[in-house]
């Protein structure tokens, strides 16, 4: 195995100290001056050479469509889901409409009908007339009512019928009705508005048979009911029937029986 042959020198720094001999050959020193090394540092602030950058790979055509099919599915599901909640929301407020008319119409309805009696009034002419007058689109009649001040008697009289799509309760203190019921005596209550239509009809007895008219005509006796049929815009309908407090005309005492027209020998 051929040794190689060590080299040493020395090395003369700044300061004319001598570097020792290279200590792992052991042979004499090389004398060599040098200057002292200098160093370069470069500032952190220059900049660095740059990285070259990545390409990116633009996307496809098909790429593009897919993504714009499912934004559509998405926007689509969202219609959707705010159609339905503004549809319940319609739904809700027709329905809330629908029940707060409903219930004025009950309350008013109920206290007129079934509290109406028979009451004759005089007119310039002293003729006596009833106050009940009952068609198919109007029904005008006295009912009792409680005393709120003595002044004002315990009689109401009433007016209802159908105003452009309003059903209208009109009320005065004493009969008859004027024609021009825009008059300062008469006061008007809007009981429900989306009205398409009314029909009144009144029971009547038919020998043993209950029968409904829609016309009470000249009869000189009070209607055993009266019922009232409400026809709303959206088509629905709402039936009332009240019996009236003035039918005494048909009661009998005791068990009732048809009365017959043959005399008994």
């Amino acid at each position: 195995m051929t040794r190689r042959p060590a080299i040493s020198f020395t090395l003369t720094l700044e300061g004319g100290r001598p570097r020792p001999p290279c200590l792992e050959c052991g042979s004499g020193p090389r004398t060599a001056t040098a200057a002292r090394p200098i160093i370069n540092h470069q500032s952190s602030t220059e900049p660095q050479a740059s990285s070259p950058k990545a390409i990116c790979n633009p996307f496809t055509l098909i790429e593009v469509l897919v993504a714009m099919l499912i934004l559509s599915l998405v926007l689509a599901v969202a219609m959707m889901g705010v159609q339905a909640v503004m549809q319940s929301w319609d739904h809700l407020n027709t329905h809330a409409k629908t029940f707060s008319n409903t219930l004025q119409i009950d309350r008013t309805v109920e206290e007129i009908f079934s509290n109406a009696i028979p009451f004759h009034w005089q007119d310039e002419t002293a003729t006596k007339f009833p106050i009940f007058q009952g068609t198919g689109s109007s029904v005008t009649l006295a009912y009792m009512h409680r005393v709120n001040r003595l002044e004002d008697g315990a009689i109401r009289f009433a007016q209802l019928q159908l105003e452009r799509g309003d059903l209208v309760c009109y009320y005065v203190e004493r009969p008859p009705f004027p024609t021009n019921l825009s008059l300062p005596r008469v006061r008007r209550s809007i009981l429900a508005t989306g009205v398409a239509d009314i029909a009144l009809t009144y029971a009547d007895l038919d020998g043993d048979q209950i029968v409904f008219v829609d016309d009470w005509g000249d009869r000189d006796q009070m209607p055993l009911a009266i019922q009232l049929r409400v026809t709303w815009d959206d088509g629905e309908s709402t039936t009332w029937l009240y019996r009236t407090a003035g039918s005494s005309f048909h009661e009998r005492y005791g068990d009732w029986k048809q009365k017959s027209n043959t005399n008994t020998q």
